[in-house]
């Protein structure tokens, strides 16, 4: 039942962000749900690589990020294209600040490449992007995107170097822990300890993990000293950002295992559902202000729920026709290519 766990993790993320929102004001649960995303992730990619049946590993490696490509650029830059044109026409947002932006060609192309959406935190900012992406939440598909570059080497090591992948799991999970002790403006438990990918790598390491060795004796030990780890650091440092949220996401994770068991009828289409809403609730935010000029809260509320599902329900059925078109193209053209 992963699809409706990412339904409703994207709805979290959504409620986060939502103009007037309460939900963010002293537990955001746009952050745990976030963490939970990469941990899933990591478990998805380790199996999406996995079951890729050509044995050239160089044309592997292509066909995985071939996939990834055609799993998020398709609908991504269709709502990137409507977020800027509704930027365009009228220009301004009392609702959502962060898309008061000058449009110009620059941004256009980093925004559309996507990968470097999450280098708008310092310091490795790109001011071309600044303030933010245009669809603010792409940030952490950037951080994803990072993700993605390192499963074929993840995997070869999870395969022949067990030794070396803990290594980097524990440096990357020890490297998130000391961020959050720190507060300066460019090293802190925002940036380096939820945005970048240095200090949440381990997460996604632990998906891979999940995903190859189930509940092993070493995931249990593990699981057990991250609770402390976190326990301690919510005691001690409450007060840095995102710190009380990530924690209480680790401390969900175990429970993803239970949840991926169970059955539901609509959970493919649900788990369909989650990537178009979290790619395009600020534009539904946008266009329900400015399109649709309205102000009441409660109306605007119903609308934006009304108009997210709508969007999301187009943008799923649209990826669910042409995804598997272009997978199988793909895969046709590799068949081809080693004949």
């Amino acid at each position: 039942m992963l699809g409706t766990l990412r339904f409703f993790l994207a709805w979290f993320v959504m409620l986060s962000h939502l103009p007037f929102s309460p939900f963010s004001m002293y537990f955001n649960p746009g952050v745990s749900s976030v963490i939970v995303f990469y941990f899933i992730s990591g478990y998805l990619m380790y199996f999406s690589f996995s079951k890729i049946e050509i044995k050239n590993f160089k044309q592997k490696i292509a066909f995985f990020f071939l996939k990834r490509v055609f799993r998020l650029f398709p609908l991504y830059l269709i709502v990137l294209f409507f977020t800027i044109l509704l930027i365009h026409i009228y220009h301004h947002s009392n609702f959502v600040p962060l898309l008061n932006q000058d449009l110009n060609l620059k941004k256009f192309f980093l925004n559309a490449i996507m990968i470097l959406n999450n280098y708008v935190f310092p310091p490795f900012e790109i001011h071309a992007l600044l303030p933010h992406p245009l669809i603010p939440p792409t940030w952490s598909l950037s951080t994803e995107w990072h993700f993605y570059l390192l499963v074929p080497l993840m995997f070869y090591l999870l395969h022949k170097n067990k030794k070396i992948f803990y290594i980097v799991l524990i440096a990357s999970l020890i490297f998130e822990l000391y961020a959050f002790t720190k507060a300066s403006p460019t090293f802190n438990s925002d940036n380096f300890g939820y945005r970048y990918i240095f200090g949440v790598l381990w997460i996604f390491l632990v998906g891979f993990l999940f995903a190859k060795e189930g509940y092993s004796k070493f995931l249990k030990i593990l699981y057990f000293s991250l609770i402390i780890y976190f326990i301690f650091i919510g005691f001690y440092f409450t007060n840095h950002t995102y710190v009380k949220e990530i924690f209480f996401a680790i401390f969900f994770l175990p429970f993803v295992n239970i949840i991926k068991n169970l059955n539901f009828k609509y959970d493919y289409f649900l788990g369909q559902l989650s990537y178009p809403i979290f790619i395009s609730h600020f534009f539904t935010f946008y266009f329900v202000e400015n399109v649709l000029k309205i102000k009441d809260k409660f109306w605007y509320f119903f609308n934006v729920f009304l108009f997210v599902l709508i969007f999301s329900s187009i943008l799923a059925i649209i990826h669910i026709k042409l995804y598997p078109l272009l997978v199988n193209k793909t895969k046709e053209f590799f068949r081809k290519s080693t004949q």
